[in-house]
């Protein structure tokens, strides 16, 4: 039996016998012992002072381990500084996730908005993007950046970097680096991509000081806490941890079944979009992908809605830019040749007539049965237990 993380739970999957099935399951890491003490302790080891005279800013993610660790630092916080002192800014592009820890209400919180907060221009990136970031964050004299990471085919890696673009930047900036995005192809832990050395580029105009890198294992917890002092550095920690990412597979397969990660990895569709890149990476051409995801909260931000709701309408060259237009050209590529089943009980049913290779299901029986369906004895199935923390590599096919 295979467990697939769902939302706020994990489903069991009774797989029909009969076909050659192999499971990848995520490698995790053992669970960090304290990490407070570990916080406290890189901290103390930084080169700066967290002292009264700083203005600090914070830029966290909606990870629930990411917050976490922030409102650790905020109550160390408490005891060294003033509370006008201290901005904590949570990247929540596509909203708050249910799951997301209590933050602490002492401090001002600010959730910044790409088209209506007051912005700034800082430069621009080596590919000539005009970099205009949140002008409260530019008030700061100490920056920190904190916040889990894991591989993504459209951005090489998330954490850190995407705190800053798209996270604090306008949406002139976001949009003229998502042109970047369409003219690449996708793939994870690409760091040469121009996307990703747009995003650097952007980060390095930003003076960020410290960048606290947040590990995680399934269920959002804390397997690693590091920090870095420099993009040099971080690219570096990315490097190293992304070993446990990569597992080796030796054949294109017909059926794949992949997870999305569970919350807030499978929030909404446009989340879930990247566990797609494992599975198509060894799907045959004609071959059958079934997305386990929860998304509860929809399909995800308005722009992104509005283009899968035209997907039979859409050709990839026609795809305008804007946020999210990189998934859509990808799951496009995806169904150019390939039938999509995703088990949600929470999307709309409507959703199965915008393409005619989609086929969205509520009960998972049922979503299992259409996936075997067209299967036979000679049919090789996969299951990817979370498309986001399990790239595979194809050796020999």
């Amino acid at each position: 039996m295979t467990v697939i993380p769902y939302g706020d739970e994990e489903l069991t999957l009774n797989l029909p016998t009969g076909c050659d099935q192999t499971e990848l399951n995520i490698i995790d890491p053992p669970p960090l012992y304290d990490f407070k003490m570990e916080l406290l302790r890189l901290l103390e080891s930084s080169p700066f002072s967290l002292n009264s005279n700083n203005i600090i800013a914070l830029i966290c993610d909606t990870n629930p381990a990411s917050v976490q660790v922030l409102n650790t630092l905020l109550n160390s916080l408490s005891y060294i500084t003033e509370l006008e002192r201290v901005r904590v800014f949570i990247i929540a592009q596509n909203g708050i996730p249910s799951d997301m820890p209590k933050l602490d209400s002492k401090y001002p919180i600010i959730y910044h908005d790409p088209r209506e907060s007051a912005k700034q221009m800082i430069g621009y990136t080596s590919y000539g993007t005009p970099v205009e970031i949140n002008a409260d964050f530019l008030e700061s004299t100490i920056r920190i950046t904190l916040g889990s990471f894991l591989p993504d085919p459209f951005w090489s890696m998330t954490g850190s970097l995407t705190h800053i673009l798209p996270g604090l930047t306008s949406h002139r900036t976001n949009i003229t680096n998502t042109r970047l995005a369409l003219s690449q192809k996708p793939m994870p832990m690409n760091f040469k991509a121009k996307r990703f050395i747009d995003a650097s580029d952007a980060v390095e105009l930003a003076n960020i000081d410290m960048f606290l890198t947040v590990q995680t294992k399934t269920r959002n917890q804390i397997v690693g806490l590091s920090a870095a002092y420099s993009i040099n550095d971080l690219l570096m920690l990315f490097k190293n941890a992304s070993r446990i990412f990569f597992q080796r597979v030796n054949r294109y397969h017909d059926l794949i079944i992949v997870g999305a990660g569970g919350s807030p990895l499978d929030s909404t569709l446009f989340d879930a979009i990247p566990a797609l890149y494992s599975a198509l990476s060894i799907t045959r051409r004609n071959g059958t992908i079934v997305l386990v995801s929860k998304c509860a909260s929809g399909l995800g931000p308005i722009s992104f809605a509005t283009l899968v709701n035209k997907l039979d309408q859409l050709e990839q060259s026609q795809i305008p830019c804007q946020i999210g237009s990189e998934k859509i050209h990808f799951l496009l590529e995806v169904l150019k040749y390939n039938r999509l089943l995703i088990y949600s009980d929470c999307l709309d049913a409507r959703l199965n007539d915008i393409h005619p290779n989609i086929e969205v299901l509520s009960n998972l029986e049922s979503c299992i049965d259409a996936a075997y369906s067209s299967m036979t004895s000679a049919s090789r199935i996969l299951v990817i237990q979370d498309g986001h923390r399990i790239i595979p590599m194809t050796a020999t096919i």
